[in-house]
């Protein structure tokens, strides 16, 4: 009886996943004590969502030193996000610091796992933040290894990517991601609020209309030393329009993609025979062409 119950709970379930998404962004406050931060996202999961995006380094603060310290419990963390989902019912996606076991490099890795607990994707941040400023210099290079690789993963809902906050700055990652074929990517971020205020939003709002997907993403909201983070967590259509800020939860229709690529469509018009090529010549007025005698 049991059996027979969970099994048309689950068909239930996955009839009402091939139409709207429930997504749910957690802007956590995390602290210095990783068992807490981890207490504090169990908690947080709404089990009414379908899908929960948790901040990139949700279970420690964004300082070098701590990343380090958390990065022991990587595996504690991981088990701790499939646990969450699987309780709840839920896909659940967030990154922490992940130390090989095999060559004990840390990476930012952020996983993702379906509502059975399991996992269905890890990526490693590829792009680490590094600023330059007449007071202070900071590199991620000298706590992590970056990723060498882009990730999608299929879902219920249609396929979906995952990239780690300062990967947005670059508009090639969510390209490949979005001609790959996905319909939402999925941002855990750490923002901080300085550099949030004047650039969070345009960036989001950016990627999400040129690759015509949606995106989320999501900060934390906490201080640490002298940092503190931006939340303003952000839900964003394929043509630019924001659908939910802040912790909380939004209905999205994916199957909005398609419509919106059918009714202006980019990836026809783009001009590959002019910027995909791997050389390019300046004339002396400063127009830029293709070089027709390369690639």
């Amino acid at each position: 009886m049991g059996i027979w119950i969970r099994l048309t709970l689950r068909v239930l379930m996955v009839n009402d996943m091939q139409g709207s998404l429930k997504l749910q962004l957690i802007e956590l406050e995390t602290t210095g004590d990783v068992q807490e931060n981890i207490r504090r996202m169990q908690n947080a999961v709404n089990e009414k969502a379908q899908f929960v995006l948790l901040p990139e380094l949700w279970n420690c603060p964004y300082d070098n030193t701590e990343i380090r310290k958390a990065a022991v419990f990587g595996e504690a963390c991981r088990q701790a996000m499939a646990e969450a989902a699987r309780k709840n019912t839920v896909w659940l996606a967030g990154s922490i610091p992940w130390q090989d076991p095999a060559d004990g490099r840390i990476y930012n890795m952020a996983f993702v796992f379906d509502a059975d607990g399991a996992e269905v994707c890890r990526y490693a941040k590829t792009h680490l933040m590094e600023v330059h400023t007449p007071h202070s210099h900071y590199s991620e290079a000298e706590v992590f290894t970056p990723g060498d690789r882009f990730e999608t993963f299929e879902t219920p809902w249609g396929k979906m990517g995952i990239l780690v906050c300062y990967d947005i700055r670059f508009p090639e990652p969510a390209r490949i991601l979005g001609d790959a074929g996905i319909r939402l990517l999925l941002l855990p971020a750490a923002f901080n609020e300085a550099v949030g205020r004047k650039h969070w939003q345009s960036l989001l709002c950016a990627r999400a209309i040129e690759n015509q997907i949606f995106i989320a993403g999501c900060n934390p909201d906490y201080a640490w030393g002298k940092y503190k983070a931006w939340g303003h967590s952000l839900v964003v259509s394929p043509d630019g329009v924001i659908l939910q800020e802040g912790s909380g939860t939004v209905t999205l229709d994916l199957s909005e993609t398609d419509r919106i690529r059918q009714r202006m469509p980019y990836r026809k018009i783009r001009r590959r025979d002019l910027y995909d090529r791997t050389g390019c010549s300046v004339s002396s007025t400063g127009t830029v062409r293709p070089d027709r005698h390369t690639g």
